[in-house]
C-alpha cells in the first residue's frame, strides 16, 4: 500500500464526483427538471461516494496490486476529496440561485433593503450549509467511499 500513489487517483475521482454533484444541482434549478432531477439527486448523494470509492480504487489498481484494505483507503481519500468539494461546489450553486431569486424580487418590485435583506440571508444560509455539509460530507463520503474501493479490491478491479 502506497499512501503517494493514492493521492492522485483520490483526487481525480473527488474532483469528478464534486462536477456531478454540482451539474445536478445546477439542473436542479431549472423549475420542471429540478422536480425531475430531485430525487435522483436524493439517490446519487449515496451512490455517488461509492462509484467514486470504487473508481478511485480501480484507478490505483492499474499501476499497484490492489487488495481490500487498499481499495479501501484509497476509495476513502477519493470519497474525503469529493465530501470537501461537494458542498463548495454546492454554495456557488446556491449563490447563483440566490442571486436569481434576488432579481427576481427586484423584477417584481421589491424594496432594496428587502433585496438586500433576502441576499444576506441567502448568503449566511449558504456559507452555514456548505460548512455543515463539509463535515458531514467528509464523514459519509471517507465511509462510502471505503466501501466501494473495499468492493472493489474484493473483486479485484484494476489488475491487468
Amino acid at each position: 500500500m502506497n499512501i503517494g500513489k493514492m493521492i492522485m487517483p483520490a483526487i481525480i475521482v473527488g474532483v469528478l464526483v464534486a462536477v456531478l454533484n454540482g451539474v445536478l444541482s445546477l439542473v436542479s434549478i431549472i423549475p420542471f427538471l429540478g422536480c425531475i432531477v430531485a430525487p435522483l439527486n436524493l439517490c446519487l448523494c449515496f451512490v455517488l461516494p461509492v462509484a467514486g470509492g470504487m473508481a478511485a480504487a480501480m484507478l490505483y489498481g492499474r499501476g499497484a496490486s490492489l487488495d481490500v484494505v487498499s481499495g479501501a483507503v484509497v476509495g476513502a481519500l477519493a470519497g474525503i476529496v469529493g465530501g470537501i468539494l461537494s458542498p463548495i461546489v454546492g454554495f456557488l450553486v446556491g449563490l447563483l440561485n440566490n442571486a436569481l431569486g434576488v432579481g427576481m424580487s427586484a423584477v417584481q418590485g421589491a424594496a432594496a433593503e428587502d433585496l438586500l435583506a433576502q441576499a444576506g440571508v441567502g448568503l449566511a444560509a449558504g456559507i452555514g450549509g456548505a460548512l455543515l455539509g463539509i463535515v458531514v460530507g467528509v464523514f459519509l463520503g471517507a465511509v462510502l467511499g471505503a466501501v466501494g474501493g473495499a468492493i472493489m479490491g474484493a473483486v479485484g478491479g484494476g489488475k491487468k
